[in-house]
């Protein structure tokens, strides 16, 4: 048995769940059961709860549906569809969401019909790049865009809109006192 199989049976047996829908996903810190965890092995941690999960163990991957919510260090994606692919040591490595897709980090909010998050490192931060096709919209404070696609590079903080529409909002020249 491949260490994917081991972690996905373990995890199953541990939720006491093996290939049933599930209520969720349980987030370990929340669990009375769970034992201690230093604070950045569970940044590190990518946390998906859902309303059903199926797993395939043959093609490492995962589909959740209804009421999904992933949580990576400060990131947090909610959508109605979640698929992720896991590489064999059953780390996920890419994760498209379907359906309603919010997504905040920090002071960065943004919305789509989907995205693709691709994982970059298994490092405490989350990493990588998000893609949002779909009517994406991204904003940080009162700066809004618009355009045909929007990707969010995590690392770099950098964010680029294809055909974009927005608004910038300049602040006021400060007024001189009389």
């Amino acid at each position: 048995m491949s260490a994917f199989n081991r972690n996905c049976v373990a995890i199953f047996m541990m939720l006491g769940c093996v290939s049933l829908p599930l209520r969720g996903w349980a987030d370990p810190s929340e669990t009375p059961e769970a034992p201690a965890r230093a604070e950045e092995e569970v940044d590190r941690d990518v946390i998906i709860r859902s309303a059903r999960l199926v797993v395939d163990t043959t093609t490492h991957t995962a589909q959740f549906e209804g009421d999904v919510i992933v949580r990576h260090g400060e990131l947090v994606l909610k959508c109605d569809k979640l698929n992720a692919d896991y590489n064999d040591q059953g780390h996920p490595t890419r994760l498209t969401a379907e359906g309603r897709v919010r997504l905040s980090r920090g002071e960065l909010f943004a919305t789509a019909e989907s995205a693709i998050y691709r994982r970059a490192n298994l490092g405490p931060k989350p990493t990588g790049t998000i893609e949002l096709s779909g009517s994406p919209k991204v904003w940080r404070g009162a700066h809004t865009m618009s355009g045909r696609s929007v990707t969010i590079d995590l690392a770099k903080g950098r964010v680029e809109v294809e055909a974009p529409r927005g608004v910038l909002r300049v602040p006021e020249p400060a007024r001189p006192s009389p």
